[in-house]
């Protein structure tokens, strides 16, 4: 009875955990959308208006067609976050296709709008489906996904790597980059005062697959987050 209390317990935990999570990931995207499509349309609604005035003056018409080139190169820039966003939710690929094709899309698409190469290295693995639930594979996604972002974001580098590999009984997956990097005890410190939605994202979201996450990083020389998840059935 006492077991059963204390798994009972452990479950009610669990949930209150993943719900947390994803009550970050709602306000996460929220504030995304606000500071991103949604400031955006604004800006497309104000230079319409401002495109409107010049056509009311006869001699303002090939500024008015300047003006309405720069409105739809924002509009599909503006597309492309919201499908970028639309992605990042559920990729309908991490469903169909497991992991590897859901980072390889997801690699693609910034490509699309982001001068930093990111590269993705998979070692020792032939096919993630057999190691790795598609559950554990989406929580594994987002962390990596929360990774890439944090380093295109703060890190100022030039390259990032995705690497994915298995190490005896431990599926690892790491991603480092060439920037900046930081003082971790520093900014570890900060966290704990302040709190972190995106660290602290990463870290519960490890926790839900039974995984580590670990930081390392100095001024001037990088940042490397591994993720080392424990194999199921091994």
């Amino acid at each position: 009875a006492l077991q059963n209390a204390q798994l009972y317990q452990n479950l009610i935990e669990e949930k209150e955990r993943i719900v947390g999570v994803e009550e970050d990931a709602r306000k996460k995207l929220a504030r995304d959308l606000h500071d991103g499509p949604t400031q955006s349309i604004a800006a497309i609604a104000m230079r319409l208006n401002y495109v409107r005035m010049l056509l009311d003056r006869e001699g303002d018409r090939e500024q008015a067609a300047e003006e309405i080139s720069k409105i739809e190169d924002l509009a599909r820039r503006t597309t492309k976050e919201i499908r970028h966003m639309l992605f990042t939710l559920r990729p309908l690929i991490l469903e169909t296709q497991g992991l590897r094709a859901a980072l390889e899309q997801y690699i693609a698409k910034l490509a699309e709008t982001d001068p930093v190469p990111i590269h993705l290295e998979v070692k020792g693995i032939s096919d993630i489906d057999q190691v790795l639930e598609r559950n554990a594979q989406g929580v594994i996604f987002y962390i990596i996904e929360e990774a890439v972002g944090n380093a295109r974001k703060h890190a100022q580098a030039n390259n990032i790597w995705v690497r994915l590999s298995l190490q005896g009984d431990t599926f690892v997956a790491e991603v480092e980059d060439d920037g900046a990097g930081f003082d971790v005890d520093a900014v570890q410190v900060r966290y704990d005062e302040r709190g972190s939605l995106g660290m602290i994202n990463m870290h519960e979201r490890a926790e839900l697959v039974n995984g580590k996450l670990t930081v390392a990083s100095a001024p001037g020389e990088g940042t490397q987050i591994t993720l080392t998840v424990p194999l199921r059935g091994r």
